[in-house]
């Protein structure tokens, strides 16, 4: 990942449009990196592995692609404000919490 990295630095928009050997080469290696078996004791490790070997087509998508970028931090930094808001907003996640939020609401009501 990090020659793919690299290689992605370096690359102008032009040259997504021919062949490139750099790209073919990371390519292949990956797959015979995703080919060899891992050890029956790491689960972690092999599921990720499963993940990988399945969705090994859109790994180097961004090898391919001039505008698409090697992270996703941008779709991050996109919802961060939402998911900030929401959370300040309110919102319950459990009964518990909406009962204990109407009690002191009726409480307070009351109290008025």
């Amino acid at each position: 990942m990090y020659e793919a990295l690299e290689l992605k630095k370096n690359l102008d928009q032009e040259q997504y449009n021919n062949p490139i050997l750099e790209r073919d080469k990371i390519r292949i290696s990956l797959e015979v990196l995703l080919e060899n078996p891992l050890p029956e004791n790491q689960k972690i490790l092999r599921a990720f592995h499963k993940r990988m070997i399945k969705h090994k087509e859109y790994i180097l998508t961004f090898l391919h692609l001039f505008h698409v970028p090697f992270d996703n931090n941008a779709s991050e930094r996109a919802i961060r404000n939402v998911k900030v808001k929401q959370k300040v907003s309110g919102q319950f996640k459990t009964m518990s919490n909406i009962s204990n939020a109407m009690i002191i609401f009726l409480v307070w009501f009351f109290a008025v």
